[in-house]
């Protein structure tokens, strides 16, 4: 009995471990709306509250995420300084809220849950899941923001992950 249930158990977790929507891994994130702009952050700077934008890819470090599971959610962190993380300010899930960098502490406003729609990806606040990551007014320019805007299916709303390096063995 004990051997059966000890295989039924490696056997979900094989399974969930194969489920991975998205490997760990070092990430440059490209709009569906146009590939060839990303996720920025603003001026390469680590700070708590430094925005999140779209940007023309220029392959700098400002440009790369390094997307780690956990648990069933993702957690987005900066390449130039891992302990800072991808974040919904105010962990407040509305229409318009804004993305930005914060130091990594753990709460839901850190954590996405991925949907993958097509060759697509869609990141769904672990806030409220009908809240999602956009690109304002689906406008795929230098410096346009990045915000939660409720889940509509537009472009402004899927990403194209593109894999460009795997997870170093660091403190994450």
């Amino acid at each position: 009995m004990k051997r059966t249930l000890l295989f039924i158990v490696l056997f979900f977790i094989a399974i969930i471990s194969k489920s991975q929507v998205i490997e760990d891994g070092v990430y440059v994130i490209k709009s569906s709306v146009n590939p060839n702009y990303v996720i920025d952050l603003s001026g390469s700077q680590v700070f708590n509250g430094n925005n999140i934008q779209i940007w023309e890819r220029n392959r700098t470090d400002a440009q790369h995420w390094i997307i780690l599971n956990k648990n069933g959610y993702v957690v987005i962190r900066s390449y130039i300084n891992s302990q800072y993380t991808i974040d919904l300010n105010s962990s407040n899930a509305v229409s318009g809220q804004n993305i930005h960098l914060w130091e990594s502490n753990n709460t839901n406003a850190q954590r996405w849950y991925v949907k993958k729609v097509g060759g697509y990806y869609e990141f769904h606040s672990a806030v409220d899941q009908r809240y999602v990551i956009d690109l304002k007014s689906s406008n795929a320019v230098s410096g346009e923001n990045i915000h939660c805007w409720e889940e509509n299916g537009t472009n402004a709303q899927r990403w194209i992950l593109e894999r460009v390096g795997n997870v170093k063995i660091m403190k994450l």
